[in-house]
């Protein structure tokens, strides 16, 4: 942790304050903190928002908010990051109560030193990465659990489904075949019949494809791993939606680092998940009588390569961002609830992660992050 460098949000309104957290970041030698100073809840929850954050020191008297509500407020904004409350001596007994409703530490202003300003953020940052890296193998177990289960009750159903699903695409060939030849029938009813049946083919047919992604989904499917660039990838998916897009009305922009390290990937998995997040984009903005826009970049973070795919829709509400991946979540009418849990699997296979935030274009912003090659898998 130490050397590694990270910036810490400060929400304090208190000038004096802020310049005594200053001079003990420099007392204590923290050079590898970088620390951004707002003074006011609003202004620190946009901040928040632009992203880049690691961790938060947090004043919980503040000119637009008071005591826990202020804490309450920063974690639903930022629920992955660490939040270290500051407080006066005459608060203490509040910032106790802070760390029991989910703040990572409190420190006393009046006795703040370097070394322990320091110690604090590290401990704070690397508890919370700890907690998020134990939340996520219990939410894999649960996922495997439930995929396990799943596995065995889809393969009966599908049996179940399949055999009838067979007699009647029988029956529906054979009343396209009368209603071809027309026997007896005028071409009005004819016509009718023929649009009938092509109504029930389809029907047909989506059922059939949701049994299939049901099982695909349940199946194990082994990557084929090699050192790749990862921008042919998205470039492919790009292409293969872009009749799609354009029927849409949906612009597309890319941004695509040319300089990029290589990753460990299957490059035919890798457009699988990218043609879903752009699909789902474009889907997401259907109703939107404004501009249709997405935005899909790839760049270097760290020692990760990154790809995003972001739009102008409506965008994905806070409460749902950790449930979006859950096989059968889904906020569409007509939404299977697979897409995403798949998209998921696959850069979970990869030794990488697949977030959803807030893009700049006021939509939401999908986020594949991948170990460049040879280095360790993303925080």
């Amino acid at each position: 942790m130490t050397g590694s460098p990270v910036t810490i949000l400060l929400i304090e309104d208190n000038p004096g304050d802020v310049r005594l957290l200053r001079e003990t970041l420099a007392e204590g030698n923290c050079t590898w903190i970088s620390l951004t100073h707002v003074s006011s809840l609003r202004a620190g929850m946009d901040r928040l928002a632009m992203g880049g954050i690691d961790g938060v020191l947090l004043d919980l008297a503040l000119p637009d908010s008071e005591g826990l509500d202020t804490l309450s407020k920063v974690q639903k904004r930022a629920a992955d990051l660490p939040i270290i409350v500051l407080t006066g001596l005459d608060d203490q007994a509040l910032a106790e109560k802070a760390v029991r409703e989910g703040a990572q530490d409190y420190l006393l202003k009046c006795q703040l030193a370097g070394d322990l300003l320091c110690r604090s953020i590290r401990y704070a940052i690397e508890r919370k990465r700890a907690d998020k890296a134990l939340r996520e193998m219990e939410k894999r177990a649960r996922t495997q659990e439930k995929l396990a289960s799943l596995g065995q009750v889809a393969t009966g159903i599908a049996h179940e489904i399949r055999n009838p699903l067979s007699g009647l695409n029988i029956y529906l060939s054979m009343l396209e075949k009368i209603a071809v030849e027309g026997t007896g029938l005028d071409v009005a009813t004819r016509d009718a019949v023929a649009a009938i049946v092509a109504q029930l083919q389809s029907a047909s047919g989506k059922i059939e494809s949701v049994i299939g992604r049901v099982m695909d989904f349940t199946k194990p499917h082994p990557l084929k791993l090699t050192a790749v660039d990862v921008n042919p990838a998205v470039e492919e998916a790009f292409a293969l939606s872009k009749t799609f897009l354009s029927k849409k009305r949906v612009r597309v922009t890319t941004m695509l680092d040319v300089e990029l390290p290589r990753v460990l990937a299957d490059l035919r998995m890798l457009e699988q998940v990218l043609l879903n997040l752009v699909t789902n984009a474009a889907q997401a903005m259907e109703k939107s009588q404004e501009r249709r826009e997405i935005q899909i970049c790839s760049f270097r973070e760290g020692n990760a390569v990154v790809i995003s795919v972001a739009d102008s829709g409506p965008g994905v509400p806070v409460e749902f961002r950790d449930k979006i991946f859950e096989p059968f979540f889904t906020t569409r009418s007509d939404g299977s609830g697979i897409g995403l849990s798949i998209c998921h699997r696959i850069v979970s296979d990869h030794r990488g992660t697949l977030t959803v935030g807030t893009s700049a274009l006021g939509g939401a912003e999908f986020r594949i992050v991948l170990p460049a090659h040879g280095g360790a898998a993303p925080e």
